[in-house]
């Protein structure tokens, strides 16, 4: 699909109406030229609410045109004395509508045919055609088209009138040939009501009815002279005293706009014949001004002003028109020039005018269109576009400027099937933690193409783990895995996998044997991670909290005197699934993730001496395993940390610094293994631990022992580019076995030992959490007999990832 675009291009102020035609009024309804003169008509087309329909074509045509013709302009031109009926039709088959007026052609002045016997009838404003026979009914013959042949009956449309007081209408009448019912020679035809009818119509002999002072029901009768096979016919006209209005009874115009009003019959839902019985004016003609006889009217200044029509038999009738100041601009809101949207799902266009000093202009007249009805469902009222199928739809927005010129804006909405997407279908989230969903809208070429939150409906199974708010954002409940699954209204659908997750992970007595249990709201909730009679030893959470990595000591045969190896271990967040990636019998200590989470790093003695390990992870299996040994890969070094970024890997070394006994060290290399640098050493006689990288990236934390009675171990920390000597976080008292930092780097989780004075039994084991700024420590609430050792903090949350399809 190309892309949506918004451009502008001048048209017609009013062309932007859809319109069904119900009426055609011809202007004037009847009038008089000499032959060699020409006469304009005009043509209004209405529809059922009797407003005007603009940009209608007409074609014109006069039943006479012996007596006169009509161009495709609406001339007419007298040719010779006579009377022809002047038609303007539009439309065709079923919607053809057609309108009359008449044109009486005279040669100069007027003769009256004297009254009585066969002389002509003595009809008003008309004159009878020279060289035709003169005598009853031979003026409604001159309003007949010519045919060719005898005929066999008469053709009169409408057969039934409605009608209003004061209101005339003309009847059409042919005569036709039975054989095949086309036109047939014109006939002479009497027309008259019949009696019981005269206070309510009359007639004249073209055919003009014409409805009097009373409402009721009259027969029009009318008949062929001299030719009894040609049967009457007969029209019923009712006469109503229906209420009249303006077709538009309030309503706004640009200055220099002219606009034709109407007078509405809502009763018979169509428009007043014949206004000329109505005289009309404007309440201030220095800002609208009105045609005395035809109700057309003209903005001229900005102002309000009331148009009135007054009649002799009806109640005034009145419309209010604004005269707003000149448009200059027409802005859209939203100004995006792309409207994508998918099916069943909706987006607004809201257009405003503005004058030429940038005001806004609420009173101008816009107006909206939308032949598209197959793609999209537009409402004008509230701007609502609503996708229908796939496809481009164009909607047009108008706004009249000086007099017939146009302000338009084109809208092009796109509609699309609707494809779905996620940056991350599966990640994790904290106990409590409030995430935005961003699903993204495809369109056929899989391309982003917007949001489409506002069209999913989600639901979460089990909802006791996690929730969807308004639509767009995860609430994380407590601990465990959950499947949300948003489906669209045309039935497209996406699944997240979430796993909640807690603050820590601990090892611990668990029925006897020591498992991981996850911990939350601050230690005081808890739920195993692994039941088994297996020892699990130390774990590492993935970047996305998806997976735990994980040691667990082997078993040997009893009475064996090998010594128990470790195996490297993966399972899902919340403890299922579990697949061991490492099928040997070496040491493995220290995992940890990759800040991608694509590779582990692990401590491993496969090779025969200790060294740092890392390992190329898809799925659930470690490829392409590879040393990082740093300078000296004929030393061990072991405790492996990664840092935050990824780029280094921070390890324990013992080696010779000088002539003398060696030393522990902390070395950082790249994590090819180039760039080896010492970052510490411990003093001569201490040991050195479990490097850990602060969440800031410059600061290092370890382990230290320290000698005296009783003997310590403590945390320290250094900056990492090695500018600070070591200092110490932990007190002395706090014999520290191994630690974790938390994600903002504020608080260290202490796997702590503690001697019960007088008790020669194991030291008690204690897991706390310790404040760096103020060095206060508590120790989380833990059953007696639980032992929790080697906590493991949530890391920080990943950053977000790019948006799907961008």
């Amino acid at each position: 699909f190309a892309a949506a675009l918004l451009w502008c291009a001048p048209e017609a102020a009013q062309a932007q109406r859809r319109c069904r035609v119900a009426d055609v009024v011809v202007s004037p309804s009847e009038t008089t030229v000499r032959s060699g003169e020409n006469y304009p008509f005009t043509a209004t087309a209405y529809d059922a609410a009797g407003n005007p329909c603009d940009n209608i074509s007409f074609s014109w045509s006069s039943t006479n045109p012996a007596y006169a013709t009509i161009d495709a302009n609406g001339i007419a031109h007298g040719v010779s004395a006579g009377t022809a009926a002047i038609n303007a039709r539009t439309g065709s088959g079923p919607t053809l509508r057609t309108g009359t007026g008449t044109l009486l052609v005279t040669a100069g002045s007027s003769t009256q045919a004297a009254p009585g016997g066969d002389a002509p009838l003595a009809v008003p404003g008309y004159a009878p055609v020279l060289g035709r026979p003169m005598g009853l009914g031979y003026a409604a013959f001159d309003r007949q088209p010519e045919g060719t042949g005898p005929a066999d009956g008469l053709l009169v449309e409408p057969l039934t009138l409605t009608m209003v007081r004061g209101e005339w209408r003309a009847l059409d009448f042919r005569a036709v040939r039975g054989t095949d019912g086309q036109i047939a020679a014109r006939v002479p035809i009497v027309i008259l009501v019949e009696p019981g009818g005269e206070r309510t119509v009359s007639v004249d002999s073209l055919g003009v009815v014409t409805s009097l002072g009373d409402a009721g029901t009259a027969t029009v009768r009318l008949t062929v002279p001299g030719q009894a096979r040609i049967a009457p016919k007969q029209v019923r006209v009712e006469v109503r005293a229906d209420s009249l209005r303006f077709n538009r009874t309030d309503f706004s115009l640009t200055p220099g706009a002219t606009e034709t009003l109407s007078v509405f019959i809502p009763a018979q839902a169509r428009a007043l014949n014949n206004p000329s019985m109505f005289q009309f004016r404007s309440t201030d003609p220095a800002k609208v001004r009105v045609n005395p006889v035809n109700p057309i009217i003209e903005a001229l200044a900005p102002g309000t002003a009331r148009v009135i029509a007054q009649s002799s038999i009806y109640p005034e009738v009145a419309a209010t028109v604004h005269v707003h100041q000149r448009v200059a601009s027409l802005r859209l809101t939203p100004a995006d020039s792309v409207r994508t949207i998918a099916i069943g799902g909706r987006t607004t266009v809201r257009a405003a005018a503005a004058g030429e000093n940038g005001a806004p202009v609420p009173e101008a007249p816009i107006s909206w269109r939308s032949p598209d009805t197959s793609i999209v469902a537009f409402d004008s009222a509230t701007g609502t576009v609503r996708g229908l199928r796939s496809g481009i739809a164009t909607i047009s927005v108008s706004v009249p400027t000086v007099r017939e010129e146009a302000i338009t804006r084109m809208v092009r909405v796109r509609v699309v099937a609707g494809g779905l997407s996620v940056a991350r279908a599966r990640f994790g989230m904290g106990t409590l933690e409030r995430q935005p969903l961003e699903v993204a809208l495809l369109d056929d070429s899989r391309t982003s193409v917007g949001a489409a939150n506002s069209y999913l409906t989600w639901t979460v199974a089990p909802d006791s783990v996690l929730r969807v708010e308004q639509g767009n954002e995860i609430v994380a409940l407590k601990p465990g895995r959950a499947r949300l699954t948003g489906r669209a209204p045309w039935d497209s659908t996406i699944t997240l996998d979430v796993f909640v997750v807690g603050d820590m992970i601990v090892t611990a007595q668990n029925q006897g044997h020591r498992d991981l249990v996850m911990k939350w709201n601050g230690g005081q909730n808890g739920t195993p991670l692994t039941n088994d009679s297996t020892v699990e030893l130390q774990s590492a959470w993935s970047p996305d909290f998806t997976r735990v990595a994980y040691t667990v000591r082997g078993t040997v045969p009893p009475g064996s005197r090998v010594q128990p190896g470790s195996a490297l271990f993966l399972m899902q967040a919340d403890g299922s699934s579990r697949v061991r990636v490492t099928d040997d019998s070496v040491t493995i200590r220290f995992p940890s993730f990759t800040p991608a989470g694509d590779k582990l790093v692990f401590e491993s003695n496969r090779s025969g001496r200790a060294q740092v390990w890392v390992g190329d992870l898809r799925g659930d299996s470690l490829v392409q395993l590879r040393i990082v040994t740093g300078a000296t890969p004929t030393t061990a070094n072991t405790a492996p940390a990664v840092s935050h970024d990824g780029q280094h890997v921070a390890y324990v070394s013992l080696r010779e610094t000088g002539p003398g006994r060696p030393v522990y060290g902390i070395y950082q290399a790249a994590i090819d293994g180039s760039d080896e640098r010492l970052r510490t050493a411990a003093p001569s006689g201490q040991r050195i631990d479990s490097p850990v990288y602060a969440p800031d990236g410059r600061t290092l934390y370890f382990l230290r022992s320290e000698s005296g009675r009783p003997p310590a171990q403590r945390v320290y920390r250094i900056t990492v580019d090695g500018a600070d000597s070591a200092v110490a976080v932990t007190p002395p008292i706090l014999f520290v076995t191994s630690f974790a930092v938390s994600a903002d780097g504020a608080t260290l989780a202490l796997a702590t030992l503690e001697q019960v004075p007088g008790n020669n039994q194991q030291p008690l084991q204690h897991v706390m959490l310790f404040n760096v700024a103020t060095g206060q420590a508590q120790a989380i609430d833990t059953a007696p007999d639980e032992r929790p050792a080697s906590p493991t903090l949530r890391p920080a949350r990943p950053a977000p990832a790019a948006s799907p399809g961008r």
